[in-house]
């Protein structure tokens, strides 16, 4: 080797050396995505340690040589309020249903948790059923709020409490998870827009600012679902049922629907995450972006079951930045993986249908989608 290839190489390795350096995550960055982290990996243990408990307490008292102890109401109370502080209040109360809907979809939203637990898509049924279909359940589906309060000495899912409804109409409630301080809470809204399969969403937060840690510069959404199978052939459902997402500034992208993934959406902030099905999807959108810290999805298969086509989770960062009053709006879509009708919410997520490479695309997206729209339209007319 010359000296002119190795000062080629020697210059190409400065060149990579310095973006490196200046591309990678600066030290608060890092210590930032370690925090949030810490944070859900010590809600996880504490969720295994109960659930652990729960078992012990299911055991039959033969299997035990130990007597049982008696827990006063009262020293239970003690040991709730010392644990939810100001939101010991919520801990208690009826686990209610809330409908509501349009024209497309019937909406059940519970006041435990304040989340859409079941989502009915009214113009779709499965083979051989005259029911609505139904898109996911509340056996299926989890959506809730990390809250790291009280300079990071209490730590507690919101999907933990009680809300308590403050208005509903026929296509919209509000929904508030109250503390004891008052004019202080966190309040979700959902309201659903004539003959649309979108739900327009918010994540209130009022007087919060003394409560949440005032380390904290975001908050950590957790949204995972089980797929139910809905077509006739579970097997084809789980070799197209996946999860896409698409950050702020790139294409659409997808993880491997055929294997388990886990991957970091490090790269950038993110604008939605698409829980995909064979046919339809629920797709969560930001009406700005999801924070990129502390953000990822995971799809795991379930290849022994004959109801359940896939697990799938995503946690995305939500910005607080600890005002008296502020909020994060967002979108969800719940409906058909039909071109025209994704291609209206205007945010490249009719990618999520394969269309084919180069010409092909274009000749699925002008004729063949077309031609089929035309057909189905001339069928149910």
């Amino acid at each position: 080797m010359d000296k002119n290839s190795l000062l080629g190489l020697g210059l190409i390795a400065t060149i990579l050396g310095v973006w490196l350096y200046f591309s990678g995550p600066t030290k608060e960055q890092i210590e930032r995505n370690r925090r949030i982290k810490d944070s859900i990996e010590l809600v996880q243990k504490k969720l295994q340690a109960e659930e652990a408990i729960k078992i012990a307490s299911q055991q039959n008292p033969r299997d035990t040589i130990k007597a049982a102890i008696v827990v006063s109401d009262s020293a239970k109370q003690v040991e709730v309020n010392n644990k939810y502080r100001d939101f010991a209040m919520s801990t208690t109360g009826t686990k209610e249903s809330f409908i509501v809907e349009n024209e497309k979809v019937k909406v059940s939203v519970s006041g435990k948790g304040g989340q859409i637990e079941r989502v009915e898509l009214k113009d779709y049924h499965r083979s051989g059923k005259k029911e609505n279909l139904v898109l996911f359940d509340q056996d299926s589906t989890r959506f809730a709020l990390l809250i790291n309060a009280y300079d990071r000495s209490s730590l507690f899912y919101t999907d933990e409490f009680y809300f308590k409804r403050i208005k509903q109409t026929t296509n919209s409630i509000v929904l508030r998870l109250e503390t004891s301080i008052p004019g202080s809470y966190i309040e979700y809204s959902y309201s659903l827009k004539p003959g649309e399969y979108t739900v327009s969403s918010e994540i209130r937060f009022v007087g919060m600012q003394n409560i949440i840690s005032q380390t904290e510069d975001q908050l950590q959404l957790h949204w995972s679902m089980l797929y139910p199978g809905q077509e006739k052939y579970i097997v084809k459902e789980k070799e197209a049922a996946t999860i896409y997402f698409k950050h702020d500034i790139n294409d659409p992208d997808y993880i491997n629907p055929v294997k388990d993934e886990e991957k970091e959406l490090n790269e950038a902030d993110i604008k939605w995450i698409c829980f995909k099905q064979q046919f339809f999807n629920s797709t969560i959108i930001a009406d700005k972006v999801f924070n990129k810290a502390g953000s990822f999805i995971k799809s795991t298969s379930r290849p022994n079951s004959e109801n359940i086509v896939k697990s799938a989770t995503a946690e995305l960062g939500i910005p607080y930045t600890h005002q008296t009053n502020e909020k994060f709006a967002f979108t969800f879509y719940f409906g058909p993986n039909h071109y025209n009708t994704l291609e209206k919410q205007n945010i490249s997520l009719e990618k999520i249908i394969p269309t084919g490479w180069s010409v092909f695309s274009y000749i699925n997206k002008w004729l063949v989608i077309p031609l089929f729209n035309w057909l189905g339209n001339l069928i149910n007319g």
